[in-house]
């Protein structure tokens, strides 16, 4: 499309109109709609727009025209699950998720649980910043609350079962031992690395309720 090649030559002047065609072009193929559902022009013009702002060094404009756009198709979402795989531009596609999640309702609750699903990885270069994202930008929202407060509650529930297995475990463990006459010092190399491993495990489930618990301490007390 020779206009969003023109608006991503110099962008920053030009964000405005680039908005402005977007529009034009859902306004013209919504009033088809009733022939033509799809909207192949206007998806192919927010596709290449967006894929050209992906690498300007100003992430601004790429969250802009997510949170501007009329509609947001499933490419353009497939895009930003894309940029929070890579390490160089996560950052960039967790500012993304953020402004579907705010300023496009129909994508909301699919890509909230896109960015839940960060705040437990075991990566903890993707898992911090979502927190913080969610913690500090969403968790304060009204309507996003409920969500984000379930979510938490129930992995830190996860977090307590997962140390009731380990303890439990360990204890079988203990009375085999014994039953069977082993040295302590045998396994104990082995048990001191599960209990690790399952430690891990716990902070992952439990980071974002500790960082909402910052944001609201009544958390604490439900």
């Amino acid at each position: 499309d020779d206009l969003i090649k023109y608006v991503l030559g110099s962008y920053s002047e030009r964000h405005g109109l680039a908005i402005q065609y977007l529009y034009e072009l859902y306004a013209l193929e919504k009033g088809r709609a009733a022939f033509q559902p799809a909207k192949p022009r206007y998806n192919k013009a927010l596709q290449t727009l967006l894929r050209g702002l992906v690498d300007v060094d100003d992430s601004r404009y790429l969250t802009s025209v997510l949170a501007e756009a009329p509609v947001v198709d499933a490419e353009s979402t497939t895009l930003v699950s894309e940029l929070c795989e890579r390490e160089d531009k996560r950052q960039v596609g967790l500012s993304c998720l953020r402004a579907l999640i705010v300023h496009q309702p129909s994508w909301r609750t699919q890509c909230l649980s896109r960015l839940l699903h960060h705040t437990a990885a075991e990566n903890e270069s993707i898992r911090s910043p979502a927190v913080r994202l969610v913690a500090n930008k969403l968790f304060p929202k009204p309507f996003l609350v409920a969500s984000i407060q379930r979510f938490a509650v129930a992995n830190l529930r996860r977090a307590c079962q997962v140390e009731v297995d380990q303890e439990e475990g360990l204890e079988e463990e203990k009375k085999k031992e014994e039953k069977e006459g082993d040295k302590m010092e045998t396994d104990g190399g082995e048990r001191e690395k599960t209990e690790g491993a399952d430690g891990g495990v716990v902070r992952h489930l439990m980071h974002l309720f500790l960082a909402l618990c910052a944001q609201r301490h009544a958390l604490l007390n439900d």
